[in-house]
């Protein structure tokens, strides 16, 4: 990958220059930032102002959700039956957080609803629906299961779950395939019936409209019910939108931008807990500390033990709980240093086989497969592959040590995309040679045989080969402006800090 450089052309004509100093001037924010809002779309003061003070934006009704009727229906009558239901739910932070912000919400409601939930073993089950799972979930008499966050490529699952006799309310955010489940529910922004207007949200904001769309019937008011859950859940929701790198635009910003606001003025005690024992004030809390204090030790026992610690951190609510929840905090704190000492080492080891396997000229996408490589793990090194080479990176560990260099054993992949790539799509060119797959755009799992690695690594970049452009490994940095010296100051700073928050789709600050 090359990188090139080089500033934004805003078209700095004489009507460019009248907004800017109108910026400065009626809004009170310094040259530079007011240079990053008109990149960013803002050509009037008025759009300015709306941009900084968050005003105007977008909140989208629930149920233009394809399915959302449904799932709302079928909800209401466990909840009026008192049936058995279980929240299935996925290891990583978005799936936490929308397994905890489900499980809140029914909780609460007054019913003689028996509730639980289950988050798969990242080892022992690997990522998706289990059809053994659902069997001891039948057992135990569940009739309704809601996923969050997972679920939309579990055909045979979820066929099997009706087999049980237990009925499905599917909530998920990942690509859906040609053929979706059989469930009672199918809750997806991104199929291809959706009429929903922002298809970017987390599966815990799917979750978190679901949730929205149970308070409108429960309380017939919809402005009431929006105002409750933003109340309440927002904090939850904005933990897993940041931390599955979702796009902080249209309805995501507004959720982030609420939820920062609970978490700075009335933390659940959880959250509270995992920034003390990060060291960070609660009052400094932003989408760059989510991202990369909070969200890994969140992210920590999924990938090193069960993520049910962290279901169990977030799902408390009151202050007398606080002494629990620093215990909790501490423990994914031991997580997270053991994960970064993982991390380290199975770099220098995915580093030193590139180096010496890759075919730099000939192959897009970096295949690279070892054993006993922590699977919790894989999907962090696969990203630090992709910062160094600029290419989508997958990586495969193998430890099954009963089938151990047989070519049979299923090893466990995580991948990472740049450039455009579609990772999903690429998956699915190769997938004769998986075991299953899911997963979205820029990141997604596997499950693959030994004996199919290199056949898998030949498909996968025979497919990036037919869609490569000229300069599509070129990655253009814009800058939003040049400053001088003298404008690198305090005020600068303190402005450019009423733009967050800055993920993906909203560009960092980036100056020469």
């Amino acid at each position: 990958m090359m990188k090139k450089w080089s500033v934004a052309n805003l078209g700095e004509n004489a009507e460019f220059l009248e907004c800017i100093n109108a910026m400065c001037q009626s809004v009170g924010v310094s040259s530079a930032c007011a240079k990053m809002l008109y990149r960013r779309g803002c050509r009037t003061v008025e759009a300015a102002e709306d941009f900084i003070q968050k005003n105007g934006l977008s909140i989208y009704d629930p149920f233009r959700l394809p399915d959302m009727q449904k799932a709302v229906d079928r909800i209401v009558k466990a909840v009026e039956n008192g049936e058995n239901v279980a929240i299935y739910g996925d290891y990583d932070v978005d799936g936490v957080s929308a397994t905890s912000l489900l499980f809140l919400y029914l909780e609460q409601l007054d019913s003689d609803m028996k509730l639980g939930y289950y988050i798969p073993d990242r080892f022992a089950e690997g990522y998706g629906m289990s059809s053994s799972v659902i069997e001891n979930l039948a057992e135990k008499g569940v009739s309704l299961i809601i996923t969050v966050d997972t679920g939309i490529t579990a055909v045979a699952e979820i066929d099997r779950a009706r087999e049980l006799g237990i009925d499905v309310v599917l909530t998920d955010h990942h690509e859906c395939r040609e053929v979706l489940p059989n469930a009672c529910a199918v809750v997806n922004p991104h199929r291809k019936d959706s009429e929903y207007p922002f298809c970017d949200l987390a599966g815990v904001g799917v979750a978190f409209k679901l949730v929205t769309a149970l308070e409108m019937t429960f309380t017939g008011d919809r402005n009431l019910a929006i105002r409750n859950v933003y109340e309440k859940y927002s904090d939850l929701a904005t933990l897993g939108t940041i931390a599955d790198v979702m796009p902080v635009l249209d309805e995501n910003r507004n959720i982030i931008h609420f939820g920062l606001m609970k978490i700075r003025r009335n933390p659940r005690p959880g959250i509270k807990a995992l920034f003390e024992q990060a060291g960070i004030p609660i009052e400094k809390c932003n989408s760059s500390t989510i991202s990369f204090n909070i969200a890994p030790r969140l992210n920590a026992s999924g990938r090193i033990a069960r993520a049910s610690s962290s279901v169990e951190l977030l799902l408390l609510s009151e202050e007398d709980e606080y002494e629990t929840a620093e215990s909790l905090a501490e423990l994914l704190g031991e997580y997270n240093k053991s994960r970064q000492d993982e991390e380290q080492r199975i770099l220098e080891e995915v580093f030193s086989a590139v180096e010496k396997t890759h075919d730099f000229e000939k192959d897009r996408v970096i295949v690279v497969s070892g054993d006993t490589w922590h699977p919790g793990v894989i999907g962090i090194v696969a990203s630090k592959v992709v910062e160094r080479y600029g290419l989508p990176s997958i990586l495969i560990t193998f430890d099954d040590e009963e089938n151990s260099g047989s070519g049979f054993d299923v090893g466990r992949g995580s991948g990472r995309s740049a450039c455009g790539v579609n990772l999903v799509e690429a998956l699915s060119h190769a997938g004769e040679y998986l075991v299953k797959f899911g997963g979205h755009e820029l990141a997604a799992g596997l499950s693959i045989t030994r004996a199919d690695v290199d056949d898998f690594r030949r498909s996968v970049n025979e497919y990036v080969r037919s869609i490569e452009t000229e300069g599509m490994w070129v990655v253009t940095i814009e800058a939003d402006c040049q400053l001088e010296a003298s404008d690198v100051n305090m005020k600068c700073a303190e402005d450019i800090a009423l733009l967050e928050p800055f993920v993906p789709r909203i560009p960092r600050p980036c100056f020469i």
